[in-house]
């Protein structure tokens, strides 16, 4: 989940969400009361960990934005929108630094010069370490995406995510983003990220192309066990949610749990009435049925991300201890001076990973 600007072309990975996804009312107020205890370990074999962000980037950050301490409370506000010339990477990406995919313009493949972001975007970001003991299988949040943005007035996104580098470029990804366009918050999982078709390629030579895939849902409103009533709320009358991510392996295929658990009573708010937990199946797509990988998992009924692009061979196994990056980020996509850059997009108290 990034933007990116090449020689004119606009690499762009978003999503799009269905029309009638139901948002959260207003809450201009971020409260953190004292919980009840740790949130419940829903697999034995499952070890949560708080991690530090220390790197820091920002493009057009307005003046709001400061860069948040390495440990947290993280808060992002909107960026600005984008003014003057794209700004090198301020991580010191350069192109075909982890490739394949190789990058390519115009037939020809690109040299390895530092990426420019034309994107206004701040985030924060943790490296994992390559050791096998540095791998993770899940991530996770404990925060709040700002509610009660006007919808379709902005395209903005909030999102913490894992890739599998912190450049963005061709990355294996899973994660939480908000689309304040829709005022919708959507799990998501992609492939070859921010590659679009013709610029992307598995060989030096350019002669096997590559192409982002991605596949996902919107979540309901929170939690599903009040059903209608549902409005976003936690038992305390916050918004805030501990978003949760894991892979779970086989046999026969490996699957994720999505969690958005409150952070007061541990209960989960993508289960329904009945206590049935929400599992993605990615491999379980087929060529009658795009949706078939959501069909383990309730909360999908409601409303199901419009890019589901992927099909069964989606990598799932290459998720599961993994070595990479979990990035927190606002990105603006668009000229569109709202919301303020005063206003914040995404506050986080911690950020976790499962081992």
């Amino acid at each position: 989940m990034w933007f990116m600007i090449l020689a004119g072309l606009t690499l762009f990975v978003g999503s799009d969400v269905p029309a009638n996804q139901q948002s959260q009312a207003a809450n201009d107020n971020y409260h953190d009361q004292s919980r009840v205890g740790p949130s419940p370990r829903h697999n034995a074999e499952l070890s949560w960990t708080a991690v530090s962000m220390p790197l820091y980037f920002h493009y057009f950050d307005g003046p709001s934005q400061t860069q948040p301490p390495a440990n947290g409370p993280y808060t992002f506000y909107f960026p600005d929108p984008a003014s003057g010339a794209p700004l090198p990477d301020q991580l010191g990406c350069t192109w075909q630094e982890y490739a394949p995919p190789y990058f390519f313009s115009n037939g020809a493949p690109l040299p390895a010069t530092i990426i420019e972001r034309e994107s206004p975007a701040v985030g924060t970001v943790f490296l994992t370490g390559s050791g096998s003991a540095d791998a993770i299988r899940g991530v996770g949040f404990l925060g709040q995406f700002t509610p009660g943005i006007t919808s379709g007035q902005s395209n903005n996104i909030a999102s913490v995510f894992y890739s599998t580098n912190d450049c963005y470029a061709g990355t294996l990804e899973y994660g939480f983003e908000y689309k304040y366009s829709a005022n919708a918050a959507i799990f998501y999982f992609e492939n070859n990220a921010n590659c679009p078709a013709g610029s992307c390629f598995a060989d030096q030579q350019g002669t096997v192309p590559v192409s982002d895939c991605s596949g996902g849902f919107a979540l309901p409103v929170l939690p599903m066990t009040k059903g209608s009533n549902a409005d976003g709320r936690n038992s305390q009358g916050t918004y805030e949610w501990n978003y949760r991510t894991f892979v779970l392996p086989g046999p026969p295929f490996y699957r994720m749990r999505v969690e958005a658990l409150d952070p007061y009573t541990g209960e989960d708010g993508l289960s329904d009435a009945r206590g049935e937990q929400c599992i993605v199946v990615p491999n379980h797509w087929n060529t009658n049925n795009s949706l078939a990988p959501f069909s383990a998992c309730h909360a999908a009924s409601a409303g199901v991300y419009a890019a589901d692009t992927c099909d069964a061979s989606f990598p799932m196994e290459r998720l599961f201890l993994a070595n990479g990056a979990v990035t927190a980020t606002v990105v603006k996509a668009d000229a569109v001076a709202y919301p303020p850059a005063s206003t914040p997009a995404l506050r986080i108290t911690e950020v976790d990973v499962a081992k």
